[in-house]
């Protein structure tokens, strides 16, 4: 795309990352990454977050610096929302919405639906015993996050080699097992999530697109519903995605070309050091083409977020 480089997916301390918003930033800068979206899970508190730090750089004058980090790397604001289709757990990318108004639309999505963690839980120990696993149930008791604590302890049981001996990391192991219907270990949580349908309204009334992230890393009957997928609203797909091999690529470009779709990419960076290799920031290389247009429309647009936000504080109740 005239030699930017775009990274459209990542993630910080506000969700499962391992940095600041701040931090993120300026490790995309230093890459020389041109475009740059922190997009956390079910989210927009990173944006929040880094609002009060850039509040703290000015307090402390360091402003002139920021001024050349947000020059340089351009911000466009996105998150990622965990929703379903079907019997499916899939992720939506949103992009370009107003912050004040995706807050508002954000707390109706989830109003009513019952806590992830319980539910979680009580499937995971029935699936230790359905499935025989050695496994030490005290780990479950009370860790900040289950599904961790339930694939560290599978790992440090040899018996249980049968199912972790492909699976490296957690989130592969949550996509391939626990959100996986087809595994033995599935644990069905999808009354906890918002359905495609309004997760894409939600988007969309907070004036931003809707985009479906990275579909290779889903079941294939995913690949296989993506036209009915499409169908409920999306604005686009992210192509170029770590996972994503070129006849993938090619495949989602032709669903793009074929219902005149925009078209996304990103490393899905978290900063989580088994994983930088495949997910290092700035990763993919994302082309000059009519389904990518909207990216340099959109900073042209916005200018850059450090100007947006001097001229505005209606995000938070600032002073």
């Amino acid at each position: 795309m005239n030699n930017l480089k775009i990274d459209l997916h990542s993630h910080t301390c506000c969700s499962d990352g391992n940095q600041s918003p701040l931090r993120l930033i300026k490790r995309a800068h230093k890459l020389g990454i041109d475009v740059l979206s922190i997009t956390d899970h079910n989210s927009i508190n990173g944006y929040l977050l880094l609002q009060k730090q850039i509040l703290s750089c000015i307090k402390e004058k360091n402003i002139l610096k920021l001024h050349n980090i947000f020059r340089d790397t351009r911000i466009i604001k996105g998150i990622e929302l965990i929703t379903t289709y079907k019997e499916n757990m899939i992720d939506i990318l949103g992009y370009n919405f107003d912050i004040k108004k995706i807050q508002r639309n954000l707390v109706k999505l989830y109003k009513g639906l019952p806590p992830k963690r319980e539910i979680l839980k009580q499937g995971i120990l029935e699936n230790i015993e359905k499935n025989k696993l050695v496994f030490n149930k005290s780990v479950l008791d009370n860790p900040p996050i289950i599904y961790l604590a339930f694939y560290n302890e599978l790992k440090t049981h040899k018996e249980n080699g049968y199912i972790t001996h492909n699976i490296y990391t957690p989130k592969q192991f949550l996509v391939q097992h626990l959100n996986n219907p087809s595994s033995p270990l599935y644990v069905d949580t999808t009354m906890c999530y918002p359905n495609i349908f309004d997760t894409i309204s939600c988007i969309q009334k907070s004036e931003g697109l809707a985009f479906i992230a990275h579909v290779g890393r889903y079941s294939k009957r995913i690949k296989y519903e993506l036209d009915n997928i499409i169908c409920c609203g999306l604005d686009g797909i992210e192509v170029w995605y770590p996972w994503h091999n070129n006849e993938l690529q090619e495949f989602l470009l032709n669903k793009i070309e074929k219902y005149r779709l925009k078209a996304s990419g990103g490393s899905d960076n978290h900063y989580i050091k088994e994983k930088e290799k495949c997910f290092s920031l700035g990763n993919m290389s994302i082309p000059d083409i009519d389904a990518t247009k909207w990216i340099k429309d959109t900073i042209n647009i916005e200018n850059d977020f450090l100007a947006s936000f001097s001229k505005t504080k209606k995000w938070l109740s600032l002073p």
